[in-house]
């Protein structure tokens, strides 16, 4: 494959290779950029103006025709990745690929020049003590123009660099990436986006970056809205890393208040711009400016950091805290790697990680506290999702830590394009806070097809003990969104949810002692009569305590195998279940027997089925 940014030099290279050529021609040009660096920083600011309009143009173009999607229309970062079909893949050949995955997206992980800049050197002041509305709003807006300043520099190198944010605290608007960046938060570095909701859309964002909207995706559509605080779109090779904190000073007065305000009405306004199919460029939010009224085109929050049909992303290190929305929301992006982050945000619907029609995806080494699912797969929502067609495949997730959060790795629900090649081995889930381990959301108005998912070692030493542990739904949130869409008059056509080809090996589940029982129901599965889940294979389960071990509803060909589930209080249910094997399982000290649980599946087949009690 070749990256946009070496088309012309041929092949990529190796990691190695490259940072020894960065460092043999940066050693060459190092003086004259330091006699080059004064002179672009006194002209900056009548560079800035000039480069700001180029480039927020193209920006502009690219978001366009991007919404459009059309025959003409370039690829998408994520679409140029050529992916491997599993599904008549072993599961050992299926885990073979997931190395090759792995190989590919550190083969492409960004790489920079030495060239460094601070933002100070572009005018940004720190700021220390309290500050009034005012003073936050003017030096945010005049740490906004100097952060991007540097940003311009950096981009223009031949190879790239670092623009630094020294410690300190750094007030700011919305930070809008180039390519070839690495924003770097160093040490005690604190960048607090500012409380004022105006600054997120309007005058300061066409002057900086070309539009007083900004083209995202929220909830799974399409539509300008208020800027992310740190976006991107069609930039590759950047990266935002270093050991300092992003702070989005969201509280239950600014941002989190819309949720309520005006949230759902705007929300279901845009479900309906989707269904509908009203172009793109007519769905316009971002104009309440925070104030409530009866305008239905505001009060949609925007995300935190929200990168869109980038190739060549890096996430590292920092820390997050007190985010508008979701955390981190990669979109239509590929070869992106997220790790060692600390996600500490436990307002509503402040997911983790959203990776949203991506491809190439590593999520590795992350602690989540989260107001909402830690890790959440997504590809678009209904009639508008499918119209992008991009599905999120290649997706690794690897040796996490969910701490807090409604679901520790979710996939759905705004999935309408599909999720595929899922690879997730080595993740911890400790804490009573945790409201489901693994989640399939999949719905009849989404029409969603959710395959060839692995799972390898997931450890649960506490969770919530009122709620389900690992859940299956084909009809998920289908009640409340049809009446909606019925109430408009638009007409539904229902699609097909299909689950299948999921595998589950090693899964260890137990409270400490003193608590008492696990959970509910530790598998719950629940599929729809015409699309029952199916090819299902769990190994190696070890669950204590459930109060349930599973209730399946449209189940059919699970197999089940080298289990111990201890305790289990109440009677299992299966219904238009078919073609169920449990082999090698043991219940110790069950309420119920075999025959008791079992003899209402159609084809059910044991060997080794064994209930003891002391």
């Amino acid at each position: 494959m070749y990256r946009k940014n070496e088309i012309e030099k041929g092949p990529s290279i190796g990691i190695g290779q490259k940072r020894r050529a960065n460092q043999k021609y940066n050693k060459k040009w190092n003086q004259k950029r330091k006699y080059l660096f004064l002179i672009l920083a006194a002209s900056c600011m009548t560079m800035a103006a000039c480069t700001s309009s180029e480039h927020s143009n193209q920006d502009k173009s690219k978001v366009q025709n991007g919404s459009k999607l059309d025959k003409e229309h370039p690829l998408m970062a994520a679409e140029k990745i050529k992916v491997k079909d599993l599904s008549k893949a072993t599961e050992e050949e299926a885990w073979e690929y997931e190395k090759e995955i792995l190989k590919e997206i550190r083969e492409h992980e960004p790489v920079f020049g030495d060239y460094e800049v601070s933002i100070a050197d572009f005018g940004a002041a720190a700021s220390s003590g309290t500050l009034s509305q005012q003073e936050e709003r003017q030096i945010a807006m005049d740490n906004t123009r100097a952060i991007y300043q540097a940003i311009c520099d950096v981009n223009q190198q031949k190879e790239g660099g670092k623009v630094i944010i020294p410690a300190g605290t750094w007030y700011t608007c919305a930070i809008h990436l180039k390519s070839n960046v690495n924003l770097y938060l160093a040490e005690g570095a604190v960048l607090k986006f500012a409380r004022d909701t105006d600054l997120y859309a309007g005058e300061l964002m066409k002057e900086l970056y070309g539009s007083e909207l900004t083209f995202v995706r929220s909830g799974g559509i399409e539509l300008y809205n208020y800027s992310p605080f740190i976006y991107a779109n069609g930039a590759d090779n950047i990266a935002l890393t270093g050991p300092g904190t992003i702070d989005g000073q969201a509280d239950t007065a600014v941002w989190e208040s819309w949720r309520t305000l005006g949230e759902p009405t705007s929300s279901n306004h845009l479900l309906k711009q989707g269904e509908t199919g009203v172009s793109v460029e007519e769905r316009t939010y971002g104009e309440s400016k925070g104030e409530a009224g009866t305008a239905i085109d505001g009060y949609i929050r925007p995300n935190f950091v929200e990168l869109i049909n980038c190739d060549g992303v890096l996430l590292e290190d920092f820390t997050t805290a007190n985010s508008p929305a979701w955390q981190i929301h990669p979109t239509y992006c590929s070869n992106v790697t997220i790790r060692r982050l600390k996600l500490n945000s436990l307002l509503s619907n402040n997911d983790g990680i959203d990776p949203d029609s991506c491809k190439n995806v590593l999520i590795e080494e992350n602690i989540f506290n989260t107001g909402d699912d830690c890790i959440a797969i997504k590809s678009g929502k209904n009639q508008d999702g499918r119209r992008v067609g991009i599905a999120s495949e290649n997706i690794l997730i690897l040796n996490n830590t969910m701490q807090i959060g409604h679901g520790g790795i979710t996939l759905g629900s705004e999935a309408s394009a599909g999720i595929r090649n899922v690879f997730a081995e080595n993740n911890l889930m400790e804490s009573l806070a945790e409201e489901c381990c693994l989640r399939f959301k999949n719905s009849t108005l989404r029409g969603n097809i959710l395959e060839n998912i692995y799972y390898k070692n997931t450890k649960v030493t506490a969770f919530k003990q009122t709620r389900d542990m690992i859940i299956f739904q084909s009809d998920y949130g289908v009640e409340e969104e049809t009446a909606y869409l019925e109430s408009e008059g638009i007409q539904i056509e229902e699609q097909k949810p299909i689950t299948r080809n999921v595998y589950i090996d090693g899964f260890y589940a137990a409270q400490p002692e003193h608590i008492g029982g696990l959970c509910e129901t530790a598998i719950l599965m629940e599929g729809v009569a015409d699309s029952p889940i199916s090819k299902i294979h769990f190994r190696n389960i070890q669950i204590d305590k459930p109060n349930t071990f599973m209730n399946l509803k449209y189940v059919e060909d699970l197999v089940l195998e080298e289990g111990v589930i201890t305790k289990n209080r109440k009677k299992d249910t299966f219904e238009n279940c078919r073609n169920i094997t449990f082999h090698n399982v043991s219940f110790l000290n069950p309420r119920l027997s075999a025959e008791e649980d079992y003899s209402g599946i159609e084809n059910f087949q044991s060997e080794n089925l064994l209930f003891t009690k002391d």
